[in-house]
């Protein structure tokens, strides 16, 4: 970590809202429950209805359910360029043609359970279902349970950080130790409430995580120490549950009964972002895409720009001001990342990638920026396995941190 000590400024970071939430075109009476975002596509999954994908940013939306008999979709997620979907009656279906036709990749896993999470961990695959823990799988098709060190079958999610494997079981969350394929919990000072959602961010000086809860008293827990204590921080957040939250550039966004509320000081206070928005009501899901947010709001996709988030300079004294560039997130990665950095002030910014010999094979950033939070998609589509670095400059800062690409 390098840090600016050359002068003193008057100020701080603080989040100003400008814009609002618009609707996209889907329709809300298909009831959207579950969604993802990867290349540009956005995928809808329904209580009722199946599977949508809109190719244009939510103004069309395309009906993806050949190959599928079940309609109640509980999860979507993309790993590896492959859509897998959790739905009721142990149904879990892949589709490596974005959606186009779907085939079943659930042997071994109970027609009873639900799926209500899916991802992928360096090589393995995980879900979670609501009546039979998590399920492990080396290729995706072939399933088995391991359950080692919970307490409990009602699984609700799953957060890879890049580093690390998460889930939410019951009022507990649940680390996975890879060397032993085992669950190790890590949940001091979490409330008795179940957890719905699970998101990670970091700056210079820890690693955080997010916890929502469903309860109607303690709404949303932090843990500042990448999850082994938590305090609740539901400062100024009405007293429902919540059913989604997501980082993003280390802001926090989360939804629940009333909309979608936002806070920029790691939880600490919460403000009402449900501008748009056609009154009071339930936001379940939100995902972040290239350059929107998206979000379930009563059954339907809604859509606002990340620039929506102005950094403002406001007055306040601050010494030795930091620059911070992120671990890639995902990572290991395929075929695309994002990329996220804080500038204390503003100037011209350099962000290359380098391979393994030093050879620069990709400019992400080379120009003039304010003083904020950013975050760069880098695509290595073109880009053959292995590992990558990404390089940070501006002013007087440089930092270089290592990405894996795996095909």
């Amino acid at each position: 970590m390098i840090k600016s000590t050359f002068f003193t400024l008057f100020l701080f970071l603080s989040i100003s809202v400008i814009g609002q939430w618009s609707k996209t075109n889907f329709n809300e009476m298909n009831y959207g429950y579950s969604m993802a975002y990867s290349n540009n596509v956005i995928y809808v999954g329904t209580l009722t209805k199946g599977m949508f994908k809109s190719t244009d940013n939510g103004d069309t939306w395309v009906e993806i359910n050949n190959g599928l008999p079940i309609k109640q979709i509980w999860a979507v997620n993309v790993l590896d360029d492959v859509v897998y979907i959790g739905t009721n009656g142990g149904g879990l279906y892949k589709s490596t043609g974005k959606g186009d036709s779907w085939e079943i990749a659930n042997n071994g896993i109970s027609s009873t359970a639900t799926i209500k999470d899916i991802n992928k961990f360096g090589s393995k695959y995980f879900a979670a279902s609501s009546n039979a823990g998590i399920y492990v799988s080396d290729n995706g098709l072939d399933w088995q349970q391991n359950n080692t060190g919970i307490t409990g079958l009602v699984a609700t999610c799953l957060l890879n950080t890049g580093t690390d494997l998460f889930c939410g079981v019951l009022q507990r969350v649940y680390k996975y130790d890879q060397a032993n394929s085992a669950w190790v919990k890590t949940s001091n000072g979490l409330p008795n409430s179940s957890v719905n959602s699970l998101a990670y961010f970091s700056d210079n000086s820890n690693n955080y995580l997010a916890a929502g809860l469903y309860s109607s008293v303690s709404e949303l827990a932090i843990s500042n120490d990448y999850g082994l204590n938590w305090v609740v921080a539901d400062n100024a957040l009405p007293n429902v549950p919540v059913y989604t939250v997501i980082a993003v550039n280390n802001v926090l966004l989360l939804g629940n009964d009333y909309g979608v509320y936002i806070s920029d000081d790691k939880g600490n206070n919460w403000n009402d972002f449900s501008q748009g928005f056609t009154g009071a009501s339930y936001a379940t899901f939100l995902t972040k895409g290239l350059n929107d947010i998206y979000v379930l709001y009563k059954g339907g996709v809604w859509k606002r720009s990340i620039s929506d988030f102005i950094t403002s300079v406001k007055t306040n004294e601050i010494n030795n001001l930091d620059y911070t560039l992120n671990q890639n997130y995902p990572n290991p990665f395929n075929p695309s990342t994002n990329i996220s950095f804080i500038l204390p002030v503003g100037g011209f910014v350099s962000l290359k990638v380098y391979d393994s010999l030093g050879k620069e094979v990709s400019t992400l950033l080379n120009e003039q920026k304010h003083a904020g939070s950013y975050s760069i998609n880098f695509d290595a589509t073109n880009l053959t396995s292995g590992i990558y670095y990404y390089k940070l400059s501006s002013g007087n800062f440089t930092q270089t941190k290592k990405m894996v690409l795996i095909r």
